[in-house]
């Protein structure tokens, strides 16, 4: 399994601006290129409180698992 701990900063983005980034294209894949106003106020919101809490760092370590863990089931699925 590779390593599921995510270094944004490896990248040049604190952990906040990455979650950030990945919310952005996150939303954009749901709801195309106009996100309701409901919507992104939520999100706002949300990631006020993250960073507040300076929990990014956590939702972004739980993010890189599940991919892994995702992509280790499709691959998986393909050897037998």
């Amino acid at each position: 399994m590779a390593d599921p701990i995510f270094d944004p900063q490896a990248y040049g983005l604190t952990a906040q601006e990455t979650l950030a980034r990945l919310t952005r294209e996150g939303s954009a894949r749901r709801y195309g290129p106009t996100i309701p106003d409901a919507v992104q106020a939520q999100l706002d919101h949300e990631l006020r409180l993250i960073a507040q809490l300076d929990y990014a760092p956590y939702f972004l370590t739980v993010d890189s698992i599940v991919r892994d863990r995702k992509s280790t089931r499709l691959n998986s699925s393909h050897m037998s």
